[in-house]
């Protein structure tokens, strides 16, 4: 859940950054960020990283809440994967 702490602080991926439109907003309490592929491009085979920076200010913040989902389309058919992210402390 957003508390109005996080705020964005940039956004890369290993893929060309034309390729996509990439737009960060808060929607449903949560900070989102997406990446879209622009029209009429493919993405090679291969592994790619997508990556979303924020700020959360100063204090303890838990990342239990946080997660991620990714929706692909491709010749084979559509994919979709989702989860979460483990502390490290």
């Amino acid at each position: 859940m957003q508390t109005g702490r996080a705020k964005n602080t940039g956004t890369w991926q290993t893929l060309p950054n034309g390729d996509f439109t990439v737009t960060v907003q808060e929607a449903g309490g949560a900070l989102v960020y997406r990446w879209v592929l622009k029209a009429g491009l493919t993405v090679p085979a291969g592994n790619h990283e997508f990556a979303a920076q924020f700020n959360n200010g100063t204090g303890v913040r838990s990342a239990a809440g946080d997660g991620y989902r990714v929706d692909a389309q491709g010749s084979g058919g559509s994919a979709s994967v989702r989860g979460g992210f483990v502390p490290t402390r």
